[in-house]
């Protein structure tokens, strides 16, 4: 199986895009087209986000999101991304 076709939301803060994420994931899988969502890594890093965010913590949630896209890039024909 080729790897999924990948469609990312991203933005600023509180705009609704996980809403969208789960909104865009079912359409997808209601067409029979098998769907992976990523989740927004940022919220589980140990080292802190914004303001608080070293070059460390950017560097663990690049790595982290990294890790995540590729693990599930071969799971599904589409894969959606809450940022990316």
């Amino acid at each position: 199986m080729p790897p999924a076709r990948k469609i990312a939301f991203i933005g600023s803060h509180a705009i609704r895009k996980t809403n969208a994420v789960h909104s865009l994931a079912g359409a997808v899988g209601r067409s029979g087209r098998s769907v992976e969502v990523g989740r927004e890594v940022v919220r589980f890093s140990p080292l802190g986000m914004n303001e608080r965010a070293t070059p460390e913590a950017q560097l663990w949630v690049i790595m982290a999101q990294i890790r995540q896209e590729l693990e599930l890039r071969m799971r599904a024909d589409v894969l959606v991304l809450d940022r990316a």
